[in-house]
């Protein structure tokens, strides 16, 4: 999935973003590292921290609390995807997984932004609980697959997109437009992975395309849109579609 436009728009602050992540993992070690370095080369791992900054840019950016919260979402992500990694040492995953969930939280009292503690903690909880589902291996119906989509992936694309608007002091109604906005995105990106019939992702992403009307026409309006397309581009890219 090319997201490759969208983050060349924020390159310098996806960056520093990174910088900050592997300065915070760098003394535990080359195992660690290995790991982390292995997902961060993935366009998906950039995509929360990305989403963060593109929401606050529409508003009163202001690059400390952005930034940080940028690499709180950062955290959360490579934390719920490291947890999973199969390996010959089981342990080490889960270690690592527990680290950086260890560091989002440490971020968010050094940066003084412990308001965003609770939505965010909340989502780590429906995150794991459809890892503990996926994990049961049940054939899943629509609507399972989808309470499936939503804890593993809309509800963090959700709150990335919700932190950086409130972090930036958006009207209420924006925020929950951008809110919208993630959390349409994550149901279209995450169904779409599941196979499901065309017409399903497809609704998620035409409701998430839909939010952008109601956000400023700035540059990042563009952004946000590029992104559904290279979602939508990633059915082509790997056979996903199926018929419906």
């Amino acid at each position: 999935m090319d997201f490759g436009r969208v983050f060349a728009h924020i390159g310098p602050e996806l960056e520093e973003v990174r910088r900050r992540v592997t300065h915070e993992l760098r003394p535990q070690g080359a195992a660690y590292m290995a790991l982390v370095e292995q997902e961060l080369a993935t366009s998906a791992s950039r995509l929360h921290p990305a989403l963060v900054i593109l929401s606050a840019r529409f508003f009163h950016y202001h690059p400390r609390p952005v930034l940080a919260l940028a690499c709180v979402l950062q955290f959360i992500y490579l934390a719920t995807r490291i947890h999973f990694f199969p390996g010959e040492r089981p342990a080490l995953p889960v270690l690592l997984g527990d680290l950086l969930y260890s560091k989002f939280f440490s971020y968010l009292c050094r940066y003084h932004c412990l308001e965003f503690l609770a939505p965010l903690a909340e989502v780590i909880c429906r995150i794991h609980e459809g890892g503990a589902m996926r994990q049961a291996g049940a054939n899943w119906h629509y609507p399972e697959c989808l309470g499936l989509v939503d804890r593993e992936a809309a509800l963090l694309l959700r709150e990335a997109c919700r932190a950086g608007a409130r972090v930036a002091s958006a009207p209420p109604d924006r925020v929950e437009a951008l809110a919208d906005y993630g959390f349409n995105l994550g149901r279209g990106w995450g169904l779409l992975r599941e196979k499901v019939p065309t017409r399903a992702w497809q609704y998620f992403l035409a409701r998430a395309r839909q939010s952008l009307s109601h956000l400023p026409l700035r540059p990042e309006r563009e952004m946000l849109g590029t992104l559904v397309d290279a979602v939508a581009a990633l059915a082509v890219e790997t056979g996903g579609v199926s018929a419906g």
